[in-house]
């Protein structure tokens, strides 16, 4: 990385990490609402199982174009873009009147949740020096692990008090914070593509 910007690694670190945990957390935070949005919609089990498929499946067809986008709009945008995709998402999912709305908003969050992993990886490539690389990486991978592990309690917790659909309004304000947050510490990323 050049030494013309003037970088906190520390407050970077945070930003990876905000989007990353996000997009974590709601690879399991569905599957214990599942019954709830299964007497809502009146489907059967079958069904309203597509809400975690279509996701998951989605998820992994978007993840190997990543670096062919990184290519063309550089980290910056990729991860920029790629939260704004998955906090729309989100939004859809939450107003979703019937079950095929929510599946389709599912597949939008999972396109967006497919590229900010891989995005925040090689951006901490880049920000970090070889020797803090690891420790880097350990603490941005504290918060992948953390994410599907509290995700079906804080899914639960949601859905009990506050119905399905605050399990994907919750994303809103994290994804809107986590956008700000990488207009002010990431915004070196951008310079550095467009001097390329």
């Amino acid at each position: 990385m050049q030494n013309n910007y003037t970088v906190n690694k520390t407050a970077c670190l945070i930003v990876l990490l905000l989007g990353t945990s996000m997009a974590a957390i709601d690879s399991s935070i569905v599957n214990v609402s599942l019954p709830v949005m299964r007497s809502q919609f009146s489907s059967n089990i079958t069904e309203v199982q597509w809400v975690v498929t279509a996701y998951m499946l989605s998820f992994s067809i978007f993840i190997p174009l990543t670096d062919w986008l990184k290519n063309r709009i550089g980290y910056f945008n990729l991860y920029i873009g790629s939260t704004a995709i998955f906090t729309i998402g989100s939004l859809l999912c939450g107003l979703s009147a019937s079950l095929n709305c929510l599946i389709a908003a599912r597949v939008l969050q999972a396109i967006g949740s497919g590229a900010i992993t891989p995005a925040a990886l090689s951006i901490i490539s880049t920000i970090f020096p070889e020797k803090e690389r690891g420790r880097a990486m350990g603490i941005w991978g504290l918060g992948m692990v953390m994410g599907p592990a509290l995700g079906p309690t804080l899914g639960g917790i949601l859905t009990q008090h506050f119905g399905w659909p605050s399990i994907f309004f919750v994303n809103i304000p994290i994804g809107m914070f986590t956008i700000l947050l990488s207009h002010k510490y990431l915004w070196f990323l951008k310079a550095q593509q467009t001097n390329k």
